[in-house]
């Protein structure tokens, strides 16, 4: 499912991509998150990744029964490397792509 903010200029992102996986054995259920930024100049945009992660906490505060994995898209005219996020104080591990 795509959500796009009804808020012209949302803070961080331009909009949400969530799957919920099928639930598969023990454990609980797989909920991808891909908030995404679109960009014409890349080197000059904010660190949205960053802003985005630093309200983690507010993104994910219902979703305590499925296990959140995170990608942080950007969009952009510009082809980036993937990169690994290690877990920190305010987010937890994720690429960003």
């Amino acid at each position: 499912m795509l959500y796009i903010p009804k808020a012209f200029n949302f803070r961080n992102i331009d909009g949400i991509i969530v799957w919920i996986a099928p639930k598969r054995g023990k454990g609980n259920q797989k909920l991808f998150m891909l908030p995404l930024q679109i960009t014409l100049g890349p080197d000059k945009h904010s660190n949205s990744r960053k802003g985005f992660f630093s309200e983690w906490k507010g993104w994910t505060e219902n979703l305590y029964q499925f296990d959140v994995v995170p990608e942080f898209l950007w969009i952009s005219p510009k082809a980036t490397a993937i990169k690994k996020h290690d877990e920190g104080p305010e987010w937890p591990t994720h690429v960003e792509l």
